[in-house]
């Protein structure tokens, strides 16, 4: 012990005082430097590993890849349009996510919303044969574990799936048939689910908004720019309606607004269909070709579609002037029902109600218009709801001219003047 050791001749060095090994105590022993006191160190919390996760929540790189672009590019759950009123900084798609976790838990979930990303993705794969083989395997996965789901009565994992492989099927322009199968079970997936756990609150209004993405433009694909055969008239009108899951009463603002728009939607699709059954194919071409691009260019979301924002005046309260739009083009389509545009025949009846509904919404958008310059700075959502005015108005006139002598129509506009107060 008191020889100097190899290590400290080799190098010239003095050697100092020798600790045995068996005086080390290394499971026992903390090494503290000077300024560092015992409490901090007590204080300290431990580094623990985390939980290893379960074996069907396991995703490969290329699974976590396709997730996370549906998690981070938001796609597929986006709904700009329906969103547009909503000033609390969250979105729909969060509600996927707070269900099933950061990687869709679900095995069905994951597949439908993987096949999805692998269609946005398509042209990223080096070959159409290497595109081709992930489809096709990730769609046997799919099937195999919704069956599963289905047994198990996961409605919820159901309900998600059903709307994810839907719209991949759109995307791919696959038959009619196809697609109406996946739209019938997510809605019945749906009845399942609300009669045995319901979801509450947002989630409910998001199931909402599911269902309409997929039979708007299943009504983009199969009605608005074909001549549907009366086999997608009959199945079209059976499924162009709400799902009214609640009134939404309760529901934030946001939500009632753009229920709404939700509304005013299938509204479009029911004329649409109406519009078929009782016009010639030139006629419906005409009218079908006229209304479609109005109604996108007010009711389809784009790069200047953002969020709203408190407004400090009326006439710049965008999500008001959409809803008074809105209403104005409900009014507008069954004004043209009840005149015999689309339809049966005219109703005398009707025409007078609905003119007076129209004419009391022209009046609630005309008081809100502002005056002077503040006029040429009014936003777009103001203008829209301008133009559909300036439509009903002619509308208006063009059935008391058709309809009615001048005597009745002096008297019908004095009734209306009336009956405004």
């Amino acid at each position: 012990m008191e020889s100097p050791c190899t290590q400290c001749i080799s190098k010239g060095l003095t050697c100092g005082n020798k600790i045995l090994a068996s005086e080390w105590q290394p499971r026992t022993t903390v090494l503290i430097d000077s300024q560092t006191s015992v409490s901090a160190i007590r204080n300290t919390l431990p580094i623990t590993r985390p939980p290893q996760r379960p074996g069907h929540q396991i995703l490969s790189v290329f699974e976590d890849t396709h997730v996370r672009s549906i998690r981070e590019r938001n796609f597929l759950f986006k709904f700009t349009l329906l969103q547009f009123p909503r000033t609390d900084g969250h979105h729909l798609w969060e509600n996927l996510f707070r269900r099933f976790g950061p990687l869709l838990s679900s095995k069905s979930v994951r597949y439908g919303c993987i096949l999805y990303s692998l269609y946005k993705h398509q042209y990223d794969f080096r070959s159409q044969a290497l595109y081709d083989h992930d489809h096709l395997l990730y769609l046997k996965h799919f099937y195999k574990s919704t069956r599963e789901a289905i047994t198990a009565k996961r409605y919820e994992e159901v309900v998600y799936a059903c709307f994810a492989v839907c719209m991949y099927w759109i995307r791919l322009k696959r038959h009619f048939e196809e697609v109406v199968g996946h739209a019938g079970g997510f809605k019945l997936a749906v009845e399942n689910l609300m009669q045995t756990s319901p979801p509450i609150g947002e989630e409910l209004f998001f199931l909402e908004c599911m269902w309409e993405k997929v039979i708007w433009i299943m009504g983009e694909q199969w009605l608005f720019k074909t001549n549907p055969a009366p086999r997608v008239l009959d199945e079209m009108q059976k499924l162009a309606d709400v799902l009214w899951l609640s009134g939404y009463r309760d529901q934030p603002r946001w939500v009632q607004e753009s229920f709404v728009v939700i509304q005013l939607k299938f509204q479009f699709l029911r004329f649409t269909i109406t519009l078929h059954r009782s016009c010639t194919a030139g006629e419906v071409d005409e009218v079908k070709d006229l209304l479609v691009q109005k109604f996108y260019k007010h009711w389809r979301a784009n790069a200047e579609t953002l969020r709203d924002q408190a407004s400090l005046t009326p006439s710049r309260d965008r999500t008001h002037l959409r809803t008074l739009a809105a209403n104005l083009w409900s009014e507008f389509l069954e004004l043209l029902l009840k005149c015999g545009v689309a339809g049966n025949g005219a109703d005398s009846s009707g025409i007078y109600r609905t003119t007076l509904d129209l004419v009391s919404s022209i009046h609630s958008l005309v008081i809100l218009l502002p005056s002077g310059d503040a006029f040429v700075e009014m936003p777009f959502e103001g203008w829209h709801a301008v133009e559909i005015a300036v439509d009903c108005l002619a509308l208006i006139g063009l059935v008391l001219r058709e309809r009615y002598p001048m005597e009745q129509k002096c008297l019908c506009l004095k009734s209306t003047v009336a009956d405004l107060g």
